[in-house]
């Protein structure tokens, strides 16, 4: 009983002093609260919140669009990032003169296709021959050129050649090269040859659901102590990076509007 006469009188006294000192609830930045009692937040009991806090992950650029364009206001904000390949939505942006709590957001990290992470995750590595071929007709649907009969049959050769002796290798006329190897077959030696291409050309996606782009594999081999070791290089795959991430952008702004700020490279993610 004690203490409800206490908490009564303290309430009382708060209430008073607010009274004389003429101040405005809604303006007051601070409240003195009296050792031994806790300040509560009663924003769980009314029917809505004070403001939304937010933050979404959009999976296509097409519904980063629609959501942004469903809660957007003259204050928002969208940042494009393309050290990251992300775009972010800052709905509730503070504007001039006029501050903002910046917790509603939508974020689009534009992920990369499966077969951009297989190929970019594989370049410039060195394998067997045999892993080497598995691996490109596990991929075989990404390759565009050389056909994809002519390339399954030159990893189907490089499978089957595992125990044979390669001994060199001359870039031909025609643009291919050929790998010359002894071979034994049932007690008797014989020389063969195996011609593969010195590029072949992609055409995968850079991001989920994005349009296919035209990517060139230069390819390379070793060959040491009679083991064939082979690779591919990559040329310039940031440049579809950037072309794609590029196209994404100006989706973005057809859907949402025009006004996108890029990100420096230096500046902190947001």
């Amino acid at each position: 009983m004690e203490e409800l006469t206490n908490r009564t009188f303290i309430g009382e006294a708060v209430a008073a002093g607010m009274a004389l000192a003429d101040l405005n609830p809604q303006l007051q930045h601070a409240v003195l609260v009296p050792e031994g009692y806790s300040l509560e937040d009663l924003e769980r009991f009314h029917d809505q919140p004070r403001r939304t806090r937010q933050q979404v992950a959009i999976h296509n650029a097409t519904d980063f669009g629609l959501y942004v364009n469903r809660f957007k206001d003259s204050e928002t904000t969208i940042y494009a990032d393309l050290e990251h390949t992300r775009f972010t939505a800052v709905l509730d942006h503070p504007g001039a003169g006029d501050p903002a709590w910046g917790q509603h957001r939508a974020t689009y990290a534009c992920p990369h296709s499966r077969s951009w992470k297989t190929w970019t995750a594989a370049d410039g590595k060195a394998m067997r021959q045999a892993d080497f071929a598995k691996f490109i007709e596990d991929n075989l649907p990404d390759v565009q050129q050389p056909s994809g009969s002519d390339i399954l049959t030159i990893s189907r050769t490089l499978e089957a050649k595992k125990k044979v002796d390669f001994q060199s290798g001359v870039r031909l006329d025609n643009g291919e090269v050929q790998i010359t190897f002894n071979e034994e077959i049932k007690g008797t030696a014989g020389k063969g040859t195996i011609e593969i291409p010195e590029t072949f050309e992609l055409g995968i996606p850079v991001f989920e659901g994005g349009d296919h782009y035209a990517l060139t594999a230069r390819l390379r081999y070793r060959i040491n102590d009679g083991q064939l070791v082979m690779w591919f290089d990559l040329l310039r795959p940031e440049r579809l990076l950037e072309d794609a991430f590029a196209n994404t952008l100006e989706q973005i702004r057809r859907d949402i509007g025009p006004d996108v700020m890029m990100l420096h490279a230096d500046a902190p993610a947001r």
